[in-house]
């Protein structure tokens, strides 16, 4: 999966997009949070501290503070998107 969650990810992203479009076509990308489906080390968060299946690890309940932080996060990766020359941005 690419990622955009920093600002280092934009030069390689508008290097693909600009690409894509000297073909005519446009581009999207869809901004994500894999939540309690999540397979990376460290901590991962959720809506509640269920785990996704038997096969999940268990998630730690969201608080308050740690959702407004998502939503900023989610943010900055539609501006670097933007940046980027995404034409379509999809929040999943």
């Amino acid at each position: 999966d690419l990622g955009i969650w920093d600002d280092a990810h934009i030069d390689g992203l508008a290097a693909l997009t600009s690409q894509i479009k000297t073909y005519g076509s446009k581009t999207a990308i869809q901004l994500a949070h894999a939540g309690r489906k999540a397979e990376v080390e460290g901590t991962i968060y959720g809506p509640s501290a269920i785990p996704f299946d038997e096969n999940s690890r268990t998630p730690v309940e969201m608080t308050k503070e740690d959702i407004k932080e998502t939503v900023q996060a989610f943010k900055k990766g539609a501006e670097r998107a933007k940046a980027a020359g995404f034409d379509i941005i999809e929040i999943h």
